[in-house]
């Protein structure tokens, strides 16, 4: 990567040579790429590779049969519970299809395992929930990162995995705005007529080349953090809310989770809609608030986050040790761990998940979505870290002011430094607090010109 990044500020330095549209580091490229493989695997492990795969079993039922399953009252409409339903095809595959997703989370968290690792899953994307919407509303950003993605990403995620939709599309998306805005700066610096290096610079301002783009306001900020924030409700209301004596309570609750994706339609509508264009950037000398609106939500989401996990935690404690210790006495009878691994590769991996360590189908798909959602976000920090590089290549000494926002560390320093705190607090809190302090960073950068 570092060969990379010095070709390209080889070639786009000040002062003569060929322009040429620079390269990206191949970091900018291979991340993505790896970061999508790993989710397409988490998918495949979590949907199709499951050692009891009940989503089979849900689909062979009847609209009908699942409707009762779910325990829907007549106060529900009669399409709803297969009464009467349309003879339409695609009508009917899609009632089950939400049927089946009902049936699949009621399930999922009778067990207090389900509950808990839910817990952990909502507490791990809030932060990059919340970057997406709040990105989605920033003046000049890339269209990519329009309110359409994060609709598109929860739609796909409703039946894909979420932690797998945001390896996929999320952390793709996130790399090829981050590409783009660097290229337009730079295309945009030698585009133009160089009367000297001050001129060329003064065409592009730090609003251009520092990332993140500045905060939007309070409100459309506070807005932004309200409708992630009712993602969360459903998914609380669906935990707690008791399937046994409030059943229609809880399918209401968790029919407004599987369609939570709406909840973000009004950001494509105006006020909330992103600016078409930037403002203009202060004069030297003047007073000028810094806008960290955003950078102040991150910093609530990561405190309410560590509560959150640690209840995911407690409440996943308990299952976990219980079946560790049936895991344990599964290994004594067999004669030891070696024998246990003999036995596992004769009759079957999906044994040890059925017998010695059971998972239900929907443990065993929160757990890998889980990890699909860590592995979006570690992504994302890296890609970060892959264009700031770039960045400081392309633009120290062409951009008046600019300076990289982020220090460059390496991945040993990350480990050092995120790993501590992303155990102990969460991952939702360390995700929250690395959105905050870019955030905090790039606007002092753009102050300080």
């Amino acid at each position: 990567m570092s060969s990379t990044v010095a070709a390209a500020a080889r070639g786009n330095g000040a002062g003569g040579g060929t322009k040429q549209r620079p390269s990206p580091p191949s970091a900018l490229k291979v991340i993505p790429v790896l970061s999508a493989i790993g989710g397409l695997a988490i998918h495949i492990l979590a949907v199709r590779l499951a050692p009891k795969n009940q989503l089979n079993v849900l689909f062979g039922c009847t609209v009908s049969q699942l409707a009762t399953g779910i325990k829907l009252s007549d106060a529900w409409p009669g399409w709803l519970r297969g009464v009467g339903a349309s003879t339409d095809p695609k009508h009917r595959s899609a009632l089950k299809v939400l049927l089946v997703l009902l049936a699949f989370f009621r399930d999922m968290l009778s067990s207090q395992l389900g509950k808990g690792i839910l817990w952990l899953l909502a507490t791990a994307s809030m932060p990059l929930i919340l970057h997406i919407v709040i990105e989605s509303g920033k003046a000049g950003r890339h269209w990519l990162l329009g309110p359409l993605n994060i609709i598109i990403v929860s739609s796909i995620g409703q039946v894909f995995c979420l932690g797998g939709a945001t390896s996929i599309v999320s952390v793709a998306s996130h790399a090829y705005a981050r590409y783009a805005q660097i290229v337009s700066a730079n295309d945009r610096l030698n585009a133009s007529k160089k009367v000297d290096d001050q001129d060329e610079a003064s065409r592009v301002t730090l609003d251009d080349v520092v990332h993140p783009l500045p905060s939007e306001g309070f409100v459309k900020a506070n807005i932004a953090a309200l409708l992630s924030g009712l993602v969360i409700v459903t998914i609380a209301l669906s935990i707690h809310v008791d399937t046994q004596k409030y059943p229609q309570a809880w399918a209401a609750s968790n029919i407004a989770f599987q369609f939570f994706p709406i909840f973000f339609i009004p950001l494509l509508l105006p006020p909330l809609a992103a600016a078409t264009k930037k403002a203009a950037p202060h004069k030297p000398g003047s007073v000028v608030t810094p806008r960290l609106s955003s950078a102040e939500i991150y910093k609530q989401v990561a405190f309410i986050t560590v509560p959150l996990w640690w209840y995911g935690l407690v409440l996943s404690a308990g299952p976990v040790f219980s079946k560790l210790a049936n895991a344990g006495r599964g290994i004594d009878s067999l004669g030891g761990i070696v024998n246990s691994v003999l036995f596992l590769r004769k009759h079957g991996w999906q044994l040890a998940f059925t017998v010695a360590f059971p998972l239900s189908h929907g443990e065993w798909l929160l757990f890998w979505d889980l990890v699909g959602i860590l592995i979006a976000l570690t992504s994302v920090v890296w890609v970060d870290q892959a264009a700031d590089d770039w960045a400081d290549a392309l633009f120290n000494n062409r951009v008046v002011g600019y300076r990289r926002p982020h220090e460059k560390r390496f991945l040993l320093e990350d480990l050092i430094i995120g790993l501590p705190s992303a155990l102990i607090l969460g991952p939702g809190f360390a995700g929250a607090r690395y959105f905050q302090r870019r955030e905090h960073l790039a606007e002092r950068v753009r102050l300080m010109q």
